[in-house]
Parts: C-alpha cells; structure tokens; sequence
C-alpha cells in the first residue's frame, strides 16, 4: 500500500516524463520543418491534379498528428460521429443494425475504425517523405470501394466525413493553432478524397464499359463526375 507522499511522487513524474516527451515531440518538429522549408508539393499524373502545401501547413499538419497521444481514440471519435450523423452512412458500413452503445465492441467497426486510423496516419507522414505514396493509396482505395457494390461516391458522405476528421483533429490542438490546424488538414483531405474520387468513378467507368455499357448510362455517369467535382470544388473554395 503506497503511502500519500509515494503516490505523490509518482504522480509528479509521470508529469515530468510527460512533459519531457512533449518537449521531444516540439524539438523533433523543428528540426523537421527546417529540413523542409519549401513546403510540399504532390501532383497526380492520372488526373493532373497538384496540390501545394506551403512550409507551415505541412509543419501544423505532422506537429498536428504527433501530439496526439492516443490516435486510436482520435480515430473511435471520428467514426462515431460519422455513424451518428448519418443513418444511410451507417448502412453503407454495415452498422446500421447495431446499437449505439454496441459499436465499440462490433467487429465490422473495429475493422473499419483500424482503415480509418490508418488512412489518416498515411496523410499525415506521408506528406513530404513519400507524397507518390499517399496519391497511389489514395487512387487504390477508390478502386478498392468499386468491388463494394453497395457503395456509391455520394460527395455529401465525403464531406461529411472530412469535415468531421477536421474538426477533431483540430479540436485536439492548443486553441490558438486549431483554425490553423484545421485549415491546413482541410486542404490536404479535400486533395486526397478528390483523387479517391477520381479513381473510384475512373476504374467503375472502365468496368462499365467493359460490360457494353450504353451511351447514355456513360453520359449519365459523366454528368455525376461533373456535379460532384462541383460540390467539392465549391467546398474547398469556402475555406476562410
């Protein structure tokens, strides 16, 4: 039985181990952010689409991401909220039979939450060091969702679900740089989702011809690219 003073004690450091590893994690990412002082700049070649973060936004998006201690429970909170917010999304991920109270212990979401950390763990790192890596992912995970045939590219979903991985992430961070934080991870998901669109309409389009697909099922296919590309571009043009 540890007396009050010993309890103390300890207490006391694990603040300072806390504070050390803080310190660690700030030391890191200025050392970092001098090496890539030029920012970062990831360009598509499927879909000639480029997006250039400048030294700072990469800087807030990786400090951003290290400071997050538990990044499991980051991501539990994304995908609760998604699921909370939207009954149809709920079916498009097999969940809308489980009860709210449920879903941690559910395999379906445990799976999909584990996708989901993933996925914003490969946005984060993957900025500077391996930009070709994170527009490959990008493109195979709409090729991926093709397979699912219950599953649409409904860009309201997509908003959705971006504007809550921001506003989580962001809500996570010192309350000075979290519009900052925000702003900057808000710029790099609406690239990333856009290619994951891209692709997701590229390779159905390819299945569909393939099958013989008809003129005007392949206007009506196109005229949804164009209206999606719309919602989003309007999206990203409304960041302050």
């Amino acid at each position: 039985m540890k007396t009050k003073v010993e309890r103390r004690v300890e207490e006391i450091t694990i603040h300072i181990q806390k504070v050390r590893t803080r310190q660690l994690r700030r030391l890191f990412f200025c050392i970092n952010w001098c090496a890539k002082a030029d920012g970062a700049y990831l360009y598509s070649e499927v879909s000639g689409r480029s997006l250039s973060l400048t030294a700072r936004e990469v800087g807030l998006i990786e400090q951003s991401w290290m400071e997050i201690e538990d990044k499991d429970e980051l991501g539990r909170e994304v995908f609760r909220r998604v699921l909370l917010s939207n009954e149809k999304i709920r079916t498009v991920f097999d969940l809308h039979t489980c009860p709210d109270d449920e879903l941690d212990q559910n395999e379906t979401f445990k799976r999909h939450l584990k996708s989901l950390s993933l996925f914003l763990g490969i946005c984060a790192t993957s900025v500077t060091v391996g930009s070709d890596r994170l527009v490959s992912i990008a493109r195979r995970i709409g090729e991926k969702h093709v397979n699912f045939r219950w599953v649409t590219f409904d860009a309201e979903y997509w908003l959705l679900m971006k504007g809550i991985m921001v506003d989580v992430i962001a809500s996570k961070q010192r309350h000075k740089e979290a519009t900052q934080v925000g702003n900057a991870w808000n710029k790099l998901l609406s690239f990333v989702i856009a290619e994951i669109k891209h692709s997701f309409l590229c390779e159905l389009n390819n299945r569909n011809t393939k099958q013989g697909m008809d003129s005007n099922v392949k206007e009506a296919l196109m005229q949804k690219l164009r209206d999606e590309w719309e919602l989003l571009r309007q999206s990203r043009n409304s960041i302050p």
